[in-house]
Order: C-alpha cells, then structure tokens, then sequence
C-alpha cells in the first residue's frame, strides 16, 4: 500500500469547508473512490493554529491511501479535467500547499 500526502495551510474560517471537501466523506474521497486501486482517505488536523501571511490558518496533512503509486498517478493522468477542477475548489480554501510525497505503507 502507499500513502499520497499533501500539507495544507487552511484559512480558519474556511475550516469546515475544507473538512466537507477533503475529508473520508469528501468531494476528493468521492472521486477517487471511483478507482478499484484507492483504499480511503483521511486528514491529520494540528491542534494549534498560527500565523502564515498575516492571516490565522491551522496545518493539516491529508492522506489518501492507494495499493499502488501507479495506480493513483494513472488514475489522475486519465481524470485530470476534474482533477483540476477539485484542485482549484482546494486552492480557495488555503493559503499553502505542498506535496509530501507518496510513503510505503506496512499496515
């Protein structure tokens, strides 16, 4: 199994709305849910929130769960038109975003 994980830097009055898009139940869960090779997603949320461009935001760390790299860089290389249009939802919701990288997973 891997792990996809991104960092996010949220505005703190968009938290909710980030939570509904990119949380299990979420627009992203959904449409990766589409592809047999997704396992599920979840978020890590920080307990403290802090400055980032002079604005409150809280960190969180998003992971989605694949049986493979490939799968999920396939699955979003032949989705990329939604893929972008999920993406751009995201990009209003934060300030920062950074992609971790895709982990090996013994679980």
């Amino acid at each position: 199994m891997f792990v996809n994980v991104w960092e996010f830097y949220v505005k703190r009055e968009l938290e909710r709305q980030f939570e509904i898009v990119n949380g299990p139940a979420g627009k992203w869960n959904e449409f990766f849910s589409k592809s047999p090779e997704f396992l599920g997603t979840h978020y890590l949320k920080a307990m403290q929130t802090i400055m980032k461009s002079d604005e409150i935001t809280r960190r969180y760390l998003t992971q989605d769960k694949w049986k493979s790299q490939e799968s999920a860089e396939l699955y979003v290389m032949e989705n990329q038109e939604r893929f972008g249009e999920l993406a751009e939802l995201n990009n209003g919701l934060v300030l920062f975003k950074n992609h971790i990288g895709f982990f090996a997973a013994n679980c």
